[in-house]
């Protein structure tokens, strides 16, 4: 059995670069986490993704600000529910 990777807390000096026209990074879609288009997607819902035959129905998850800027759930980078969910099963067809 795989040991739980250990996750590492973020901080501002870890993000820091000896460049200071570098752009902030892009998030895995190529979109860059704008706190403009954040904040303008406050109110945004994101559809349910519920189907015929699942075997698998995670309830009561609040969206966050990145997921409702990129209309995906979990969209965050960084965001641990993949990883985890992967570490928990087999592989997941998507």
């Amino acid at each position: 059995m795989p040991r739980p990777t250990r996750w590492r807390r973020w901080s501002p000096a870890s993000r820091r670069s000896s460049s200071s026209t570098r752009r902030p990074p892009a998030t895995p879609l190529g979109r860059s986490s704008d706190p403009e288009e954040l904040k303008a997607a406050r109110d945004r819902v994101i559809d349910d993704v519920v189907a015929g035959g699942l075997r698998v129905l995670f309830c009561g998850i609040n969206r966050g600000p990145m997921s409702a800027a990129t209309g995906h759930h979990f969209a965050r980078p960084g965001n641990r529910f993949w990883p985890v969910l992967l570490l928990c099963t087999s592989p997941v067809r998507v």
